[in-house]
């Protein structure tokens, strides 16, 4: 619906990235509440929307960088 109505195709699929974030959420792993389990998806759901509703593509891929950053300051 609101690909067609909207014209929102292309930011709107980020939305079936939130179904693995709940599954990490309510699984009864002790790394469930750890931010780098969410890093990769926050970090792609942000470089799709700051991409396309900037048109900042060239500077959102540096939100990748989140994934290896967390990652140090967890460990």
């Amino acid at each position: 619906y609101l690909g067609l109505f909207y014209n929102g195709w292309h930011p709107w699929w980020v939305l079936f990235l939130l179904l693995p974030m709940i599954i990490i959420f309510v699984s009864n792993d002790e790394d469930r509440l750890s931010l780098v389990a969410y890093s990769p998806f926050v970090a792609t759901i942000a470089f799709i929307l700051v991409g396309h509703y900037y048109n900042a593509y060239q500077l959102s891929w540096l939100f990748f960088l989140i994934i290896p950053i967390l990652g140090v300051i967890e460990d």
